[in-house]
């Protein structure tokens, strides 16, 4: 693990994008998981299995969520 996190710095120094950080495995692997689940959600919305309201509240909770994982709600200035 420790030569998968040094390995992505070192790809993160090379891309050198300014402001972005790098992405780690967990980070990138709980970002696939709610893309999943986004997506999910917005099937269940198309097939008529939950209504708008439902439908909002757990998208506001996968946006929070989303938020949290890339740090931009952050007030942490970089």
């Amino acid at each position: 693990m420790r030569a998968e996190l040094q390995a992505e710095r070192q790809r993160a120094a090379l891309l050198d994008e300014g402001d972005a950080a790098p992405i780690f495995p967990a980070q990138a692997l709980r970002a696939k998981a709610l893309a999943a689940r986004r997506n999910r959600l917005l099937s269940m919305r198309r097939e008529g299995v939950i209504g708008d309201e439902a439908f909002h509240r757990v998208e506001e909770e996968l946006d929070l969520a989303e938020l949290a994982l890339t740090g931009r709600g952050s007030s942490v200035a970089r």
